[in-house]
Parts: structure tokens; sequence; C-alpha cells
């Protein structure tokens, strides 16, 4: 159980892939690679890596590597 005021979502990317999540101003994101690599604004991110962002009004994760897979990428309040 999430005892947080949280949105947990998941995907898997293939190649020409993108996603964007735009979050409100009082809101950060925790995201989570799984598999494969992706591309979080500006860090290169690889299975096993997370990267926490505030501020950050649209997020935009891009597909780096073969069967990129993010787990959790969870919403929540600052």
């Amino acid at each position: 159980m999430l005892y947080q005021d949280a949105y947990i979502y998941a995907t898997i990317l293939e190649p020409g892939d993108s996603v964007t999540h735009s979050l409100a101003n009082d809101r950060g994101v925790w995201i989570q690679v799984a598999r494969g690599g992706v591309q979080v604004q500006e860090q290169t991110l690889n299975a096993g890596d997370a990267i926490a962002l505030w501020d950050t009004p649209d997020l935009q994760v891009n597909y780096r590597t073969r069967s990129s897979k993010i787990t959790a990428s969870a919403s929540y309040p600052k």
C-alpha cells in the first residue's frame, strides 16, 4: 500500500516513442527505469537508475535503448 497523495504510472517505450507528462506547480515526479534506457530532460537513465524532479511543468521521457521500461513514475506533492 502507498499512503501518499500520489499517482502511479507505468509505460513501455519502443523505438521512436516518447511520453510527455504535465505536472502541476506543487507536484514532483520520481522516475525509476526498470529496463533499457531513456532520456529524461537532459539526463540519460539506464536500467536501475532513477531521478526526482520538481518545478518541471512538462516532463518528456524519450526512448533511448531497446526495451525501455519505466515501471513506476509517481507524481506527488512537494
